[in-house]
């Protein structure tokens, strides 16, 4: 039972190592940050994977080959961990001569690694070579944590300093949890399973990565936060005009989540208009337009809002599509509010200035010619106004045309 145990937790181990790594190298493979990650959990995963033949058949005729590949992974984690958490703590932009640091760094690695391979001294110098390696990767171990410790109380980022507890955590729970189960295994004379162990300090990374968005914070994360929380609605069209992104200052200002063509139609008023002139400028009779969305949000609220539409090209010149960026005309509350007018009343207004007939504004509205008429009636009262031209003015005045 305990041998199947020491047999399965490598393998679950080694596959851990891998899937994190490319999961944290693919979010952004020109991060050396992400690159020194990825390589740590390769460095994992050897060690790992020699293990899980030698605790399968410790009499195997390779046990040879197994105990020098688990031992390499053990000694080459050490200079790229130490990079990786340099990297993230900032430290290592404070290093003058990087590349003399990186040779130094990696010297007494490649003397064990080499000797490793060559003659498995830490096996065949048991008890000493296994030893003075752990002591060595004490040594480095602890001065991780310290690192991570020191960043952890600099940073005056909340995000980071929760990253950084989550990560000492898993650290010291990692080194403290790997020296009691190699002093107890030790004495009973059965292998270490220190590469498994290693994976507490990967869950706790992972942890970090879900939680705080731990090595995830690329350019195209940061450049999306931005644009979800702009105050200016953001709209994508692809060469079809279908939506391919709306934020969510456009999602609240226009009142849908989904936006298809349907629901656009519903809700903006003018959309058949808007819809020829981007037609238009897809077709490169003009860069950019500038127009005015008259939307009814529901049946409480009609708003104005300005656009501006440009098309987007990439390097080589081609359109990719139109990008949209609307601000809501305030001076249309404005004006609502100083006059009194109702939901009802703007809505007549808007269809007024935009060309539409008295009979078309019914139709739309659903009520008679004569309760239009009323309405209008009511609207000139509240403005102290007697015809379209003195509409046309005031309404001048509060930018709403």
């Amino acid at each position: 039972m305990i041998s199947n145990i020491f047999t399965i937790l490598p393998i679950i181990s080694f596959m851990s190592y891998l899937i994190i790594g490319f999961y944290v190298f693919i979010l952004n493979p020109k991060s050396e940050l992400n690159r020194n990650f990825l390589y740590s959990c390769f460095s994992f995963a050897l060690w790992s994977f020699g293990y899980i033949f030698i605790n399968m058949d410790p009499n195997s005729h390779y046990l040879n080959i197994w105990q020098k590949l688990g031992h390499l992974g053990a000694i080459i984690y050490v200079p790229f961990i130490f990079k990786f958490i340099l990297i993230l703590t900032k430290y290592y932009n404070k290093i003058k001569y990087k590349v003399i640091f990186n040779i130094i760094i990696w010297i007494f690695p490649a003397i064990l690694a080499y000797k490793n391979l060559i003659d498995n001294s830490i096996v065949n110098d048991i008890p000493y070579g296994w030893f003075f390696i752990k002591e060595f990767l004490n040594i480095y171990n602890l001065l991780n944590i310290l690192l991570i410790i020191s960043w952890g109380l600099k940073t005056k980022s909340k995000r980071e300093k929760k990253q950084a507890i989550t990560i000492i955590i898993g650290a010291i729970s990692t080194v403290i949890l790997a020296l009691a189960s190699d002093y107890y295994l030790e004495l009973h004379h059965i292998n270490t399973f220190a590469s498994s162990i290693v994976s507490i300090w990967i869950i706790s990374v992972w942890l970090a990565i879900v939680k705080y968005r731990f090595l995830t914070l690329t350019p195209n994360y940061v450049s999306n936060n931005i644009i979800q929380n702009i105050d200016e609605a953001i709209i994508l069209l692809n060469q079809n005009k279908d939506v391919i992104f709306a934020n969510e200052k456009a999602k609240s200002m226009i009142g849908i989540d989904n936006f298809n063509k349907e629901a656009m139609v519903e809700k903006i008023k003018n959309f058949h208009y808007i819809d020829n002139k981007i037609s238009e400028l897809l077709n490169e009779k003009s860069n950019e337009i500038y127009e005015r969305l008259h939307v009814s949000v529901n049946e409480n609220k009609n708003i104005l809002i300005d656009i501006k539409c440009s098309i987007i090209k990439d390097k080589f010149n081609d359109t990719l599509g139109i990008l949209i960026i609307g601000k809501e005309v305030k001076g249309a509350e404005h004006f609502k509010r100083i006059h009194k007018l109702t939901e009802r009343e703007f809505n007549i207004i808007l269809q007024i200035i935009s060309g539409a007939t008295n009979k078309e504004i019914g139709d739309d509205l659903g009520i008679t010619l004569n309760t239009i008429k009323r309405h209008i009636t009511n609207i000139y009262n509240k403005l102290v106004i007697n015809n379209k031209v003195e509409l046309m003015n005031i309404l001048k005045d509060y930018e709403i045309i």
